[in-house]
């Protein structure tokens, strides 16, 4: 089951639900990150998607680049995203992730 059919999904007498709990994820890595030092988790096999959950605010990355905590301006589109939620990894290989205070987060992989 993909992410997108959470919310697409339909009782048996036709009418649409809302599901209120994703499935089980296939894989989870946990990243401990120190302040302003970029972690980086390998996309396993076969992942489609990621959701991430954390303890505080964090950037990632998703092109072989390591994720950095913005500091001014960033005008040639090489910043981070910030707490990106739920990101499709197809043909991403890895993620960086990077927080401005200690902690961790968890990155939790759905094929």
């Amino acid at each position: 089951m993909s992410l997108s059919s959470l919310d697409r999904s339909y009782s048996a007498s036709g009418t649409r639900r809302v599901d209120a709990c994703r499935p089980p994820c296939a894989h989870v890595c946990v990243l401990d990150c120190a302040a302003d030092a970029a972690k980086s988790c390998a996309v396993p096999d076969g992942a489609r998607y990621v959701l991430f959950r954390a303890e505080a605010a964090f950037y990632a990355r998703f092109d072989g680049n390591p994720a950095a905590v913005p500091v001014g301006d960033i005008l040639d589109g090489s910043g981070s995203d910030p707490d990106p939620g739920a990101i499709e990894v197809i043909g991403v290989n890895s993620i960086s992730v990077v927080m401005p205070a200690d902690g961790r987060v968890h990155l939790l992989f759905y094929a």
